[in-house]
């Protein structure tokens, strides 16, 4: 990851946004996407797609000035979720390192964060139309927490849990 964009990256998580035009910094993100980053994934795809109620952000320049502003300002009440796309899997640590594997249609398939080597923290897999598929937590390379798994039509599937290293249906 270029230090100057991971910087950038850090930046979005600021609440001035007269300061920091988070856009145009998304933006640049996604250029780097489609120049073969796919490290960026998830910052693009929260570009392209917006957020909820968001239009394609990617298509600002088509949109009246009126309209763009009103997408700004949901794109500032949603500021939580890209902080929180920002904390889980670009603010790393020197010893942590972020995972992707994609489908062969380029969508996510899988994403989790190693530390020292070993799995941390949340460990999601995907459909490969972007659907979630399944969720886990661990905590050094060991299942921990809460598993969640769902059939392709996004009903869940099944939910457990890691109780003293076994797993238990809840």
């Amino acid at each position: 990851m270029k230090k100057e964009l991971k910087h950038k990256i850090i930046e979005l998580k600021s609440n001035s946004f007269n300061e920091i035009d988070h856009l145009s910094i998304l933006q640049e993100i996604y250029d780097e996407f489609n120049e073969g980053k796919q490290e960026y994934y998830l910052l693009a795809r929260f570009f392209i797609n917006g957020l909820d109620d968001i239009p394609n952000l990617k298509q600002r320049q088509f949109w009246s000035e009126p309209a763009f502003e009103k997408a700004r300002e949901i794109f500032y009440s949603s500021h939580r979720k890209l902080i929180q796309i920002i904390d889980t899997y670009y603010d790393l640590k020197t010893n942590e390192k972020l995972h992707q594997q994609f489908h062969a249609n380029n969508n996510l398939k899988s994403i989790w964060i190693e530390k020292n080597g070993k799995k941390q923290g949340i460990f999601k897999r995907y459909y490969d139309d972007t659907k979630i598929a399944f969720i886990s937590e661990y905590e050094n390379g060991q299942s921990r927490g809460s598993v969640k798994e769902w059939y392709p039509n996004g009903q869940t599937s099944e939910e457990g849990k890691y109780l003293n290293n076994e797993y238990v249906l809840e």
